[in-house]
């Protein structure tokens, strides 16, 4: 059986089907079509484009980058063992620097004690007149015959203290500056003096006076010198500024010292008489519950406390690292007794540690740089791997053209 379209049995010309055209009469010719087909190698361009954007991560290119990723962890280790390296160093040296800080202040004060009080002996043995001067109250015949003395002391030994009190424990000369109203005739109120006249023997320590914070020594003087022998004259004393105590420290050592009072021991406007004499800048306001009251080095800004000085361990503690303008330092401090024996500050002790902190920073650029060229170079190898590989498999499985 025969089967006749609609079209054809109504006599109407049949449709034309979607991609071609109605073939013109007289053209044996098959039109051309509507839309082009999409070429073999374009077809095979956006098979590539398409799982190259939908495809997971290969072997290899997980590979690269876990590399990257572990060589930038190992970096990291580095800088860190790098920095823990860098603080054990520092607390070593700055350990050692205040144990032998710490000694040495102790072997310096005694020593300075011992000469002082030698010298005391030997000018009281050797000068005759100047007892004599102090039984009869001449001031100023006691200023002349211990002038000499004084002068040569102060220019040779760092001497900045040489007194004479009288029995009253009242100020008779005061060899620095003789004829100022404000120490002649004053009450000497220092522990030295008052242990002196207490035990009849040395007495010796720290003490404020109105010529600064010193390391003093004091004895008795009788009619026959230092003996306990005759009439009492009254007390004299020596003593050494502690700038000049902690410039031999820091010769000694090459480490830099700093001497920080707690202000509740001293006055205010005597410090700032104090100040004063030595031609000093008064100091005073620059922390709030202590004064410098020497410094070795340069710069001041290193030297800021504000812990009590009766909770600072005998053995001295660490307080870390600071840097100004001179330099990085490691910085520690052990407390400083006066002559009661009550710790009243502490001592400061800087220890350049500038080349130390110089080479950790060196070493850390040197470690971040190589680490990071090789993660960047594994990167970039994993990924032109990852294409290639990638590519060949495509191009594998193009069809034939």
């Amino acid at each position: 059986m025969v089967v006749v379209s609609a079209d054809h049995a109504l006599g109407a010309a049949p449709r034309p089907t979607l991609g071609t055209c109605q073939p013109s009469s007289g053209s044996p010719e098959r039109a051309p079509a509507l839309w082009a087909q999409p070429s073999v190698s374009s077809r095979t361009a956006e098979r590539v484009q398409r799982e190259l954007s939908v495809r997971p991560l290969s072997l290899p290119s997980r590979t690269g980058i876990a590399a990257s990723v572990l060589l930038l962890a190992a970096a990291l280790l580095l800088v860190q063992a790098t920095r823990r390296n860098y603080e054990d160093n520092v607390r070593a040296v700055a350990a050692q620097s205040l144990r032998r800080a710490s000694s040495g202040f102790n072997q310096l004060s005694l020593a300075e004690v011992l000469k002082m009080r030698a010298v005391l002996e030997t000018f009281v043995a050797s000068n005759p007149t100047v007892l004599a001067e102090m039984a009869e109250g001449n001031r100023q015949g006691v200023w002349a015959a211990t002038e000499p003395l004084f002068s040569r002391l102060s220019s040779s030994y760092g001497i900045t203290n040489f007194n004479f009190i009288d029995p009253e424990e009242k100020r008779f000369v005061i060899m620095s500056d003789p004829s100022d109203p404000k120490l002649v005739g004053t009450r000497a109120m220092r522990f030295d003096i008052q242990e002196a006249a207490r035990t009849k023997t040395w007495a010796s320590g720290l003490a404020l006076g109105f010529h600064g914070f010193a390391l003093r020594v004091a004895h008795p003087v009788y009619e026959d010198g230092l003996t306990q022998r005759g009439r009492l004259l009254g007390y004299i004393e020596l003593g050494a500024e502690i700038s000049s105590f902690l410039a031999t420290l820091q010769r000694q050592t090459g480490d830099e010292f700093g001497l920080l009072i707690e202000k509740r021991y001293l006055k205010a406007d005597k410090w700032a008489d104090s100040r004063k004499r030595l031609q000093l800048r008064d100091n005073w306001r620059d922390q709030p519950n202590y004064v410098l009251a020497g410094n070795t080095s340069k710069s001041e800004d290193a030297f800021t406390f504000s812990q009590d000085a009766s909770k600072v361990p005998a053995q001295g503690q660490l307080l870390g690292v600071v840097t100004d303008s001179t330099g990085t330092w490691a910085r520690s401090a052990f407390p400083v007794r006066d002559a009661a024996g009550e710790r009243v500050g502490v001592v400061f002790v800087l220890a350049d540690i500038s080349r130390i902190h110089a080479d950790l920073a060196r070493t850390r650029r040197q470690l971040l740089t190589l680490c990071l060229g090789l993660a960047g170079l594994v990167t970039l190898l994993g990924f032109v791997l990852v294409h290639q590989v990638r590519i060949r498999e495509l191009m594998a499985r193009r069809p034939p053209s």
